[in-house]
Formats: C-alpha cells, sequence, structure tokens
C-alpha cells in the first residue's frame, strides 16, 4: 500500500497487520483497495474477471442502501469477513431516497456480492444483458 496525502501511517500499519494476520507473506502480495477485493484475492488464490464484478457489487450496493455491504471496522477483521460472508446490510425494495429498486437488480447486485466466484455472473456483458431487462 502506498502512501499519499490522505493515507496515514496509521491506516498503512493496519493493513500490513491484516495482511499478516491473514497470509504469511508480504503484504505486497494482496493489491488494492481493502473494501473492495473480492475472496479470492484475500484467499491468496487467482482471480478472472468475476473478480472486478465483486467490486461493481459492493460500489453499487451502497447506492441502493445508502450503506456499505459490510460495515466500518477492524482491518484484519474485514478481510477475513469478506472472504466468506454475505453482506450485512440487506437489499430493500427501496433506495434511501425512495425509489424503487427492480427485483432483478436487487438479485442481481446480490449475486455481484457472493463470496464464491462460480456464483457471480461470469461476465460483464452478462452484467450488462441483466441490467437490459431492468431497464436500470
Amino acid at each position: 500500500m502506498a502512501l499519499n496525502r490522505t493515507n496515514s501511517s496509521r491506516s498503512s500499519r493496519a493493513w500490513v497487520a491484516c495482511c499478516r494476520a491473514i497470509h504469511s507473506r508480504p503484504c505486497a502480495a494482496l493489491r488494492g483497495t481493502p473494501a473492495y477485493l473480492a475472496p479470492e484475492v484475500v484467499r491468496g488464490e487467482p482471480g478472472d474477471g468475476r473478480t472486478g464484478l465483486l467490486a461493481l457489487g459492493r460500489v453499487l450496493h451502497p447506492r441502493l442502501t445508502g450503506r456499505p455491504p459490510f460495515p466500518p471496522g477492524d482491518p484484519a477483521v474485514l478481510l477475513h469477513q469478506r472472504a466468506s460472508a454475505h453482506p450485512a446490510a440487506p437489499l430493500s425494495k427501496r433506495t434511501p431516497t425512495g425509489e424503487r429498486v427492480p427485483p432483478v437488480l436487487r438479485g442481481l447486485v446480490l449475486r455481484l456480492l457472493e463470496p464464491l466466484a462460480p456464483r457471480r455472473p461470469g461476465s460483464a456483458a452478462e452484467v450488462l444483458r441483466r441490467l437490459s431487462v431492468t431497464g436500470a
């Protein structure tokens, strides 16, 4: 994790500690923003196109709920939780602003957030096809 003006040395130390807590290898082996890392990456497995689709789900989820899929907390605990758990914040039928969320879109976002890569959509093209069905 490279530090810049917006990163503190405290968050850097936490990131290094969480990498060491999960893996017995250098922190550089995990690359990416902890909140968006796919479970397979956290577990040290190779990623594929579905790895990036999980990040899309983690971006869409708060837009629909007003909350992140997982509550903030200790980085090591969060990485471990994200490697095996489903989101804590459920998707409802309405956004925080009262807009209706189509069932197909709710289902798609939940599939994008699946901890097991084979349960996620197979490609971005599949996601686009599903979004075209919802009219989103």
